[in-house]
């Protein structure tokens, strides 16, 4: 079959995972059919990053503002006289199918002028990275434009709502947010006034620690957000009953997901915690991924990996959840990770190391046979290289 031979909605499929400059100066040429439909073609995606200047202005010149749906900006140093190109080119109230905007580390006056005309888009997904810490009269327009708009996927990235009071609109129609922090009042106004949240990542919580007051952790009507499926933070550096708290008012999350760098080995170690915790306060969860780890002086053996390893080989582990822990020893630096998915371990310059699952409980040791770097420390470097000659010799045998 011929590609012409196509329905016209098959072709707009194929061009959907071309770029801009293929379809106007590639595909558009090659003769007069492809030509007419891709002047009707209306899902463009314009990323600003690959387009050098020249290309924009003929990318202007050849194509309609109304036939894109996706804007994609980098406001980095070597990208300020392309953004602004882009102004002097293209009139923003023309972008009227607009439904994805991208804005990566840009100023408050390049914000403002797409904030100003952003309720006519329809919007549905907005991502914004500003270069410094947003201030209040930033997050005033962007709560008016969440007012305004149908925006249901909003990525807020450096922006700090630590630093005051943010209000939240009333009502939002938000389905997935991800924010930099918030303290736990603000967790708890987001959660109130966006019945249709289903998905929040939080890239740190530092901040909810201030929950810590007894007369909160007390509180037996705390109110219950159950819209909420999908919780993940990034950097957790809550205790067990902190984080118990924050999760006992979203009863309906059937996905978490926490990463957390331990400074004590503590409860986070412990499995028989997370069961009652989950038991209790999350009857619905059915995927947990968490990560895990710490740091300490002392030299662990294989025991310690399977102490740590055991509480997770329960039938609500393995049998009900069927969630599979790995417990990782790395033996130089004496770091202990704890996972439900892979980890990655190639960045470590020494990462012989023993590995555990709870899904068979056996301990393999995996050796780090890449001769490593030269140290200034001759002597570590000479024991290190014998002891891997020997790791070599002996599997040699065994083969």
């Amino acid at each position: 079959m011929s590609l012409l031979a196509l329905p016209i909605e098959l072709l707009y499929r194929v061009f959907d995972y071309l770029n801009v400059q293929t379809i106007l100066y590639s595909l558009r040429y090659v003769c007069r059919q492809l030509y007419t439909i891709t002047n009707t073609y209306d899902r463009f995606q314009l990323n600003l990053n690959v387009v050098s200047k020249f290309k924009l202005q003929m990318i202007a010149r050849h194509m309609r503002p109304e036939h894109v749906t996706s804007l994609t900006f980098d406001g980095d140093a070597t990208m300020q006289s392309q953004i602004d190109l882009f102004f002097s080119c293209f009139d923003l109230r023309h972008f009227t199918r607009l439904r994805s905007l991208t804005l990566a580390r840009i100023d408050d006056k390049q914000l403002a002028e797409f904030l100003q005309n952003i309720t006519i888009y329809p919007l549905v997904s907005l991502y914004i990275t500003s270069r410094v810490e947003s201030r209040s009269r930033t997050w005033a327009t962007l709560e008016s434009v969440l007012a305004q708009s149908c925006i249901q996927k909003l990525h807020l990235i450096n922006y700090n709502f630590v630093i005051g009071p943010i209000s939240w609109p009333v009502d939002c129609k938000l389905i997935h947010l991800t924010i930099r922090n918030c303290t736990y009042n603000q967790y708890c106004v987001i959660l109130q006034h966006s019945p249709r949240l289903r998905t929040l990542v939080i890239g740190d919580c530092t901040a909810m620690k201030r929950i810590t007051d007894a007369t909160v952790l007390s509180s037996s009507d705390v109110a219950c957000y159950s819209q909420l499926a999908s919780l993940t933070i990034k950097e957790c550096q809550l205790e067990i009953e902190e984080l118990q708290l924050i999760l006992s008012i979203t009863p309906a999350l059937v996905h978490l997901k926490l990463i957390s760098r331990r400074s004590t080995f503590d409860s986070w170690f412990n499995g028989s915690c997370w069961e009652e915790l989950i038991q209790t306060k999350l009857p619905l969860l059915n995927k947990f991924d968490f990560y895990v780890c710490h740091t300490s002086d002392n030299n662990r053996n294989i025991d310690d990996v399977n102490t740590v390893i055991a509480p997770f080989r329960t039938p609500f582990w393995l049998d009900n959840k069927r969630w599979f822990v790995t417990c990782i020893h790395i033996i130089r630096s004496s770091m202990i990770w704890l996972s439900t998915t892979p980890v990655d371990v190639t960045n470590f310059k020494y990462s012989t190391r023993y590995e555990v699952s709870s899904k068979d409980g056996a301990c393999r040791l995996v050796l780090d046979l890449v001769r490593p770097e030269i140290d200034s420390n001759e002597e570590v470097n000479s024991r290190d290289s014998f002891t891997r000659c020997c790791c070599l010799f002996l599997i040699k045998i065994l083969l």
